[in-house]
């Protein structure tokens, strides 16, 4: 049975359509501003999540010749990185060309410095979770690579989820999974529904219990 959504404005209900993003920076901007709609939960707990940095340049070669831009660093509040990349279902490369795009970030994550992404925290957060004991937590997440992977899109399709599930049994110390974010709007409002695509079982052993 299909569901409808409504908006109630002065008595009235006013059906909601679901309406495509104009462009994928338009989705990006609501990730960066809500990085909890990413949020997934593990037991009765749902990790906190905190932007460090939207566009952040990741070097392919030591001089810096070639680099590239990962959509979202985030971290969770258990000092796991979440890399992020946004794709809207009209977008062909959301079905195979994501995956290796994300897995070119993921492989160098290791690398990175993490005094720098503290300093790039700081620039988009409060100091709630900055403190000398969660970033060294980050820094071993990184160095053995405790990841999440998260995909980002309108609408996730069946041959990127089938790929996101492969990934997520298959890598072991990183959570891969997907999340759709959909708009709905009437002429005066606009509401967004998150839903997690992926394995319904969350595996503890994986980054659920880091290091």
């Amino acid at each position: 049975m299909e569901n409808k959504l409504f908006f109630v404005s002065n008595g009235a209900a006013l059906e909601m359509s679901e309406q495509s993003y104009e462009a994928e920076s338009c989705l990006q901007k609501i990730v960066e501003d809500n990085p909890h709609l990413l949020a997934r939960a593990w037991g009765d707990n749902e990790c906190r999540l905190f932007l460090i940095k939207r566009e952040l340049e990741i070097l392919e070669t030591e001089d810096g010749s070639n680099s590239y831009s990962l959509d979202h660093l985030l971290v969770g509040e258990d000092g796991v990185p979440v890399l992020v990349e946004v794709k809207r279902s009209t977008d062909t490369r959301i079905r195979r060309e994501v995956i290796g795009q994300m897995c070119d970030y993921a492989c160098r994550a290791c690398t990175w410095k993490v005094d720098k992404l503290r300093e790039l925290f700081m620039e988009n957060n409060s100091s709630e979770v900055d403190n000398d004991e969660f970033w060294a937590q980050v820094a071993t997440n990184l160095k053995a690579e405790h990841l999440r992977l998260v995909f980002v899109a309108d609408k996730i399709p069946d041959t990127l989820r089938v790929l996101i599930e492969f990934l997520d049994r298959n890598m072991a110390g990183i959570e891969v999974y997907g999340v759709e974010v959909r708009q709905y709007k009437t002429s005066d409002a606009l509401l967004l529904s998150s839903s997690v695509i992926g394995n319904s079982l969350l595996d503890s052993k994986k980054t659920g219990q880091t290091a």
